[in-house]
């Protein structure tokens, strides 16, 4: 009864705490949200009603349409909320040979219970080929690093069959595309 039972091989598991409560934001095509009043997962019960985010909420054809799950939640204050995403696009009739992998950013006025659609922050110079591939860049974290003032996402990326883990930075507390 837990979607994706037995298949989480990327997703990414983000904790915070919010008033009394721990939120955590479950990731795997699509990001669920729990809350307890402990930071112990064992404490969270996920199921399809906590489902906030991702391709099974609808998605941005080219961008997420096969995917998008939170790699990293921040506090804007006053219930809003920033959430950086792994976004895949996927190819119709061979949507598990490939995706076309990419980082975007949303953001949330309800504490995460609802999210905006996702804006593209990070991404390769290249269109989406029109056959399947593992292309693009994403499987990332992204975090605040409070001595910098600025997010940091680490991410991986593939090019001409060198594997390679980056990094981008914003000074922006939005994240918004175009600072980083």
């Amino acid at each position: 009864g837990v979607p994706y039972e037995g298949y989480w091989p990327d997703g990414k598991i983000c904790m915070m705490k919010s008033d009394e409560k721990y939120i955590c934001y479950w990731g795997e095509g699509s990001s669920f949200r729990t809350s307890s009043t402990s930071p112990l997962l064992e404490n969270h019960k996920i199921n399809w009603d906590n489902l906030v985010y991702g391709k099974n909420k609808g998605g941005v054809e080219g961008f997420y349409d096969g995917g998008a799950w939170i790699i990293g939640v921040h506090s804007l204050g006053n219930d809003k909320l920033v959430g950086f995403f792994h976004a895949e696009s996927h190819w119709d009739e061979y949507p598990y040979e490939g995706a076309y992998k990419s980082i975007g950013v949303t953001y949330s006025y309800d504490n995460g219970i609802t999210w905006s659609e996702g804006k593209r922050i990070i991404s390769t110079d290249y269109s989406k080929p029109d056959s399947p591939a593992w292309c693009g860049l994403g499987d990332g974290c992204v975090v605040w690093n409070s001595e910098l003032k600025s997010f940091i996402c680490y991410y991986s990326a593939s090019s001409g069959g060198d594997y390679r883990i980056c990094m981008a930075a914003s000074p922006d507390l939005e994240g918004k595309p175009g600072t980083w």
